[in-house]
C-alpha cells in the first residue's frame, strides 16, 4: 500500500487486516499499549509533539529484528538464501548463453580433436538420466465407454494421470537417445537437439519436458528425480483401480496419494468432491473440504508428502520459529457442516506458492493467537 501495490491475494489481505486491527485500535490511544509485545516490548512515545516523536524514533535500533511484524526471526536468512538460488540459476544462465558462442569454434575443433568435453560430460549425464528413470509406464485398459468404470472421476483422473506421464516418459526417453547419438558423433544435430544440448549444459529442464507445474528454478537433475518418483507413485495408482469395478472410490481411499506428486493434483482434489457429492447425494456446493493429520469418521482420502511451513502440527497448529514440519500422513475429507473454530489456511502446490490448490480451516492450540499464525504466513504445501 505504501508503494502503491494492488494487494489481489486473498491471503495478503488477511495479513494487513490483522495488522490494521492490531495497530488501528481504540487500545492505541492508551499510554501502556504496546506496539509490538514480544520478547522485546516496544512502546509509543509518552508525549504527543514532533520533536517527541522524532526523538522517540532516533532511540529506536538501527537493526529491528524482523519478529517486529510477526516474521519469524530467520525470515532475513530465509529472503538471503532465496536471493542466493536466483543468483546460482542467472549465472547458469549467463554460461549457457557464453557456451553457445563459443559452440561453432568447438564444432570445428572437434573434427581433429574428437568429441568436445562438454560433450562427453551431457553424453554420461544422459546416460545416467535413462537408467534412472523407469523405462516404460502401461496404460490403463480402459474399458467400454458405456462402463460405470469410466464415469467414475477418480478413475477419469488417474486415467489421465496415466497418460500424460506415459507420453512424457517415452518423450523423454526418445530425447535421451538422441542426446546421446549426437553427443558420440553417431549422427548430426537437429535444431531440437541443440536446444537440448543448451538446456543439458545449462542443468535447465528442456521446455517440451515441462508439462506439469514444477517449482521456479528447478533444475534438470532435480528434476528427473521427481519425475521418476511421480511416474512409479502413478504406477502404483494405477494399478491399484486398473481391476476395480464400481468400487474405485474405495480403492484410492486404501492407498496413500502423493498429492504434490501427481501432474494434476487439482484435477484429483475435484474428483474425490465429486465422488463424496455422488455418495451422500448432494451438490458440490454443500460440501467443505477438511485436512487433519488423524483419522476421522467419514469420507476421507489419505495423503502423503505434506509440510508445514511455519508451524507444528499437532492437534493444533503451533507457531515455531519459520521451519518446515513434515506430516506423515493427512487426511482429506469432504463433508457438509464445518467448524468456525481455527484459522483458514492455504495449501499450495509447491514452496514457491505460485499454485493455490485449495483452502482449509485448521485449529489452532488454546495457547497460540490466530492473529499469530496469520502474520506469519503459514501455509500447508503439498510437494
Amino acid at each position: 500500500c505504501i508503494y502503491g501495490g494492488r494487494i489481489d491475494s486473498d491471503f495478503d489481505h488477511r495479513v494487513l487486516r490483522v495488522f490494521i486491527d492490531r495497530w488501528f485500535c481504540a487500545d492505541a490511544y492508551n499510554a501502556d499499549f504496546a506496539l509490538v509485545n514480544d520478547d522485546c516490548v516496544v512502546r509509543g512515545p509518552d508525549g504527543t509533539s514532533h520533536e517527541e516523536f522524532v526523538a522517540w524514533c532516533h532511540e529506536l535500533p538501527e537493526h529491528e529484528p524482523p519478529v517486529w511484524l510477526g516474521l519469524p526471526p530467520n525470515a532475513e536468512t530465509l529472503v538471503l538464501v532465496q536471493k542466493g538460488q536466483e543468483f546460482v540459476a542467472d549465472v547458469r544462465r549467463l554460461r549457457s548463453l557464453m557456451d553457445d558462442d563459443d559452440d561453432d569454434d568447438v564444432e570445428a575443433g572437434a573434427q581433429t580433436s574428437g568429441v568436445p568435453a562438454y560433450m562427453r560430460h551431457i553424453d554420461t549425464v544422459a546416460t545416467a538420466f535413462s537408467q534412472q528413470l523407469p523405462q516404460a509406464l502401461p496404460l490403463l485398459s480402459l474399458p467400454s465407454p458405456s462402463s460405470s468404470l469410466v464415469q467414475t472421476p477418480l478413475f477419469r483422473v488417474i486415467e489421465r494421470e496415466t497418460r500424460v506421464a506415459h507420453k512424457l516418459l517415452t518423450l523423454v526417453h526418445r530425447d535421451l537417445h538422441a542426446l546421446r547419438r549426437v553427443c558420440r558423433g553417431e549422427t548430426k544435430q537437429t535444431n531440437h537437439v541443440r536446444n537440448l544440448l543448451r538446456d543439458f549444459n545449462a542443468n535447465v529442464v528442456p521446455r517440451a519436458w515441462l508439462q506439469y507445474t514444477v517449482p521456479r528454478g528447478c533444475s534438470l537433475s532435480r528434476w528427473v528425480t521427481d519425475f521418476a518418483m511421480r511416474v512409479d507413485h502413478i504406477r502404483e495408482l494405477s494399478s491399484c483401480i486398473e481391476s476395480a469395478t464400481a468400487q474405485t472410490m474405495e480403492r484410492v481411499q486404501s492407498v496413500r496419494v502423493w498429492l504434490g506428486g501427481l501432474l494434476f493434483p487439482e484435477a484429483f482434489v475435484t474428483a474425490t468432491r465429486q465422488s463424496v457429492a455422488k455418495q451422500l447425494e448432494c451438490s458440490l456446493e454443500e460440501l467443505h473440504v477438511g485436512l487433519s493429520p488423524f483419522s476421522e469418521n467419514g469420507v476421507a482420502f489419505m495423503v502423503s508428502g505434506l509440510r508445514v511451513e511455519g508451524a507444528e502440527w499437532t492437534r493444533g497448529l503451533v507457531v515455531n520459529e519459520g521451519s518446515a514440519s513434515h506430516v506423515q500422513v493427512g487426511y482429506l475429507s469432504w463433508s457438509k457442516t464445518q467448524s468456525e473454530d481455527g484459522v483458514v489456511v492455504p495449501v499450495y502446490l509447491n514452496g514457491d506458492r505460485s499454485l493455490l490448490l485449495f483452502e482449509v480451516r485448521v485449529p489452532v492450540e488454546h495457547s497460540v493467537d490466530a492473529h499469530k499464525v496469520v502474520q506469519r504466513a503459514v501455509a500447508i504445501v503439498a510437494a
